[in-house]
């Protein structure tokens, strides 16, 4: 199995909201782009990989010696492989993956944001290194390069929104999964706001409904919807101010990192209609919901 192959499998399967928001982009950025999204998808497991924070650790602390083995072409895993040509190139910007790196570090021991500030803050960190990297790789492939995030005033900003909100959305999607980890991304005061203690949601994630799957338990009903849709609202205002951030010369390069913004507003307003829906299961859009918004931003819509 070639790199490529590998990354797809892992990041771009056909069905998934990135294989529908990369059509039509060139094989280089394209291949590139889902490298990074694999990288992603590597660094999540390896933060989640024990309860043990110390092997966590030492799983991600791997993970930045294979990037730095990358840029010398001597990397093993297929990920590290697949980035090797852009880290040589200055497509992908090493800084920004041991970034990343260190952001997952906070992931892997149980960050516990205490307000929507802390929240916001982490969101930033561990979203913006892969916004602005794929923003960086589209914009060189189309000769952009006096328009890459770190040299434009506007689009660094714009980027770092966008990849912080997109992270936002995976943490609202799966607050279930998460929850049943011992894990709980959510705002200590914002739960506290609608009196939802920890321990409620960590047993309402818990909670099977087998007999009745339509019956749902005060907790989802009453205090995990308003605070669901609380924040599905502030991440949706930051979705907006990304785009609206995006300029209209570099929209045309950027088609993918649009498309994927459409595409998590969408599932966003999916889960802020039936937020008690993430705590047992996966909310997910159909390919050709996907489709149509990954075509509609194409075409600048």
């Amino acid at each position: 199995m070639t790199p490529e192959t590998y990354c797809t499998e892992q990041a771009a399967p056909p069905g998934s909201a990135l294989h529908y928001s990369m059509r039509g982009t060139p094989g280089r950025p394209r291949s590139l782009v889902i490298a990074l999204h694999a990288l992603g998808s590597e660094l999540a497991r390896a933060a989640a990989a024990s309860h043990d924070p110390t092997v966590c650790a030492a799983r991600l602390h791997w993970w930045r010696g294979e990037l730095e083995r990358a840029q010398h072409g001597q990397a093993a895993h297929p990920v590290a492989r697949a980035l090797a040509d852009g880290l040589c190139h200055g497509d992908i910007e090493v800084d920004t993956l041991y970034a990343w790196i260190e952001a997952s570090e906070a992931d892997a021991i149980g960050l516990r944001p205490p307000d929507m500030t802390s929240l916001l803050a982490h969101a930033r960190r561990a979203g913006a290194p892969l916004a602005r990297s794929v923003a960086r790789v589209l914009l060189r492939a189309e000769g952009r390069a006096d328009q890459t995030v770190d040299e434009n005033p506007w689009l660094g900003p714009a980027t770092d929104r966008l990849g912080a909100a997109g992270w936002l959305v995976a943490m609202l999607r799966d607050v279930g999964l998460d929850a049943r980890r011992g894990r709980v991304y959510l705002p200590i005061d914002l739960m506290q706001s609608v009196g939802l203690p920890v321990a409620a949601l960590l047993a309402a994630a818990s909670a099977r409904n087998d007999i009745d799957p339509t019956t749902r338990s005060p907790v989802e009903d009453t205090r995990f919807d308003g605070l669901a849709r609380r924040l599905a609202l502030a991440i949706d205002c930051l979705h907006a101010e990304g785009l609206d951030g995006i300029a209209t010369g570099a929209r045309r390069a950027l088609r993918p990192l649009l498309a994927m913004a459409g595409i998590e507003r969408a599932l966003l307003a999916e889960i802020a209609h039936d937020p008690g829906a993430v705590l047992h299961g996966r909310i997910a859009l159909t390919p050709i919901r996907m489709l149509w918004i990954s075509w509609r931003s194409s075409r600048g819509n």
